[in-house]
């Protein structure tokens, strides 16, 4: 926990830091977009599709792109970046977590970017996990504000992708007869592989069922079992 707070270049005490997690992956919305990006081209700037979105589709990536914006635009308070700059600073031995100038720098420098990633930033840094720069010094203010790009990077990219395809121009596509052709070709092979795999199932359940059951005699169970076999009662005598 920081015990700072920039607040127009004053030191004061602070409360724990909050926490941002930035928006998870859409399992969902991730398959809408491959469906609908699949055959897809540039026309200009606006995106061509063949595979529109149902309206329940749509539904689901309009609603996913406001919880995106909502991710990007909601910018960290100063007094966030502060804390979560001095947690990171107070990790490294070349930084004076207490410098009041140096984490002024960082606030100015990461000031507009929501505060998921600029905690998820720092705590890169913290763990060692940036291997471009390195694990034994602080980062410049460069450094840190590169990583927050790289954690921005995923989401601005699946916003981009979902207002591409909610502003796309429809194309319709007539199958020519060759394609047409291919096709029935195709579903001509699977249905035949499929007759081939249950004719061979077929014929070795029948294999099985027609195998003779292997009866032994009493001459046999007598030679294996002895004495104990001649001591089961008969039906007769039972």
């Amino acid at each position: 926990m920081s015990d700072i707070n920039w607040t127009n270049g004053a030191i004061e005490p602070i409360e724990p830091q909050t926490y941002s997690t930035p928006a998870t992956t859409d399992a969902l919305v991730a398959g809408i977009l491959r469906r609908c990006q699949s055959g897809s081209h540039r026309n200009g700037l606006r995106l061509a599709i063949i595979n529109a979105p149902t309206k329940g589709e749509e539904a689901e990536l309009r609603k996913r792109h406001v919880a995106l914006l909502d991710r990007l635009q909601r910018k960290a308070k100063r007094n966030e970046i502060a804390s979560a700059v001095t947690d990171m600073l107070m990790c490294f031995a070349d930084r004076d977590r207490s410098d009041a100038k140096v984490v002024a720098t960082f606030v100015r420098e990461l000031q507009g970017f929501p505060l998921w990633s600029v905690q998820d930033a720092c705590y890169d840094f913290r763990a060692g996990r940036v291997d471009r720069f390195s694990h034994t010094r602080a980062p410049s203010t460069v450094e840190l504000r590169q990583v927050v790009e790289d954690h921005m990077r995923p989401v601005r990219a699946e916003c981009q992708a979902i207002s591409d395809v909610l502003h796309a121009e429809q194309l319709s596509r007539d199958i020519s007869p060759q394609e047409r052709q291919e096709c029935l070709d195709i579903v001509d092979e699977i249905t035949s592989r499929l007759r081939m795999a249950v004719a061979a199932q077929n014929a070795a359940d029948r294999q099985q069922s027609d195998r003779p059951t292997a009866f032994r005699t009493a001459a046999e169970l007598r030679a294996e079992f002895g004495e104990k076999f001649d001591a089961i009662p008969s039906r007769k005598s039972a």
